[in-house]
């Protein structure tokens, strides 16, 4: 008591340890908030895929990011956990929890993963110990999935696949998404501006020695963390539902738009299944 009385008074800041419940409390995805939704394969003929995510956590709270992996388990069957960065980065606290933080994060790398996820985190930013390991398991045959990020080291020019697999070009209809109208193909021909030719602007696929990596673009800004939002600003959705943050329950929408953010994330479990799929491979 007399120490924490000295440090308030002298202007200093005692650093307390964080307790594990306290740790694996603020990285918890929970399931408790069901929002409407479609069980696109929950559960999964093959079985649950393991993805890593590291994303960012916002500033003092966190921010709806965190819910896009949520809503992807109510969907998928993924077994997933999250590793959160916090904005502005410090030296010491770029992760939740600083070192505690981080000593969790290379816990979770000693672990297998079918899929690893950057999203819109430079690999840079991840621990050396951590990266090393994050890059052998690659190389030894799971997904790497980059979002918003160009790590020409690990997704080599020279590695990259000619065309994407099939069920990337085709499998997802962007044309319905606003947001790749905006941007994507914003002033194409209507013959040319096909979902096919949104994947290939949207994303590109690698070989890592016995992995695959995927590079899809920056997520759009669609107006702020707080509240996703539509071509007209209005509120989006998925299934019909405004996609709230992490502890946060959802809110109905009038609007018919999809969440480019949660959607998109709907390729990355598909995406992990496919990087470590032998049968992929040869698509």
């Amino acid at each position: 008591m007399a120490a924490a009385l000295a440090a308030a008074c002298l202007g200093g800041r005692l650093e307390l340890p964080v307790r594990a419940s306290e740790l694996e409390e603020d990285h918890r995805l929970s399931m408790e908030f069901v929002t409407p939704h479609t069980k696109w394969a929950q559960p999964y003929a093959q079985g649950k895929t393991r993805v890593l995510v590291f994303i960012n956590g916002g500033t003092e709270k966190l921010g709806t990011l965190a819910r896009e992996t949520i809503e992807l388990k109510q969907r998928f069957d993924l077994d997933a956990a999250a590793v959160y960065t916090i904005l502005p980065f410090r030296a010491k606290e770029r992760w939740l929890h600083g070192e505690a933080g981080v000593e969790r994060l290379l816990e979770l790398l000693d672990q297998p993963w079918d899929c690893y996820v950057l999203y819109q985190i430079p690999l840079e930013l991840v621990p050396d110990e951590g990266r090393a390991k994050l890059l052998a398991a690659v190389a030894a045959g799971s997904g790497l999935v980059m979002v918003g990020t160009d790590e020409q080291h690990v997704l080599k020019p020279g590695n990259l696949l000619e065309s994407l697999p099939d069920f990337l070009a085709h499998g997802t209809p962007f044309t319905g998404l606003p947001f790749v109208w905006e941007s994507v193909l914003k002033g194409l021909e209507p013959g040319q501006a096909t979902s096919a030719e949104a994947a290939r602007r949207m994303m590109s696929t690698y070989d890592i020695e016995n992995g695959r990596g995927v590079r899809l673009i920056a997520r759009p800004d669609l107006g702020g963390q707080s509240v996703s939002r539509g071509s007209g600003g209005g509120p989006s959705s998925v299934d019909g539902v405004c996609h709230a943050p992490h502890q946060v329950g959802p809110t109905l929408c009038r609007g018919q738009d999809a969440c480019a953010g949660v959607y998109r994330w709907r390729r990355h479990k598909t995406l992990g299944r496919a990087i470590r799929d032998p049968a992929t491979r040869d698509h």
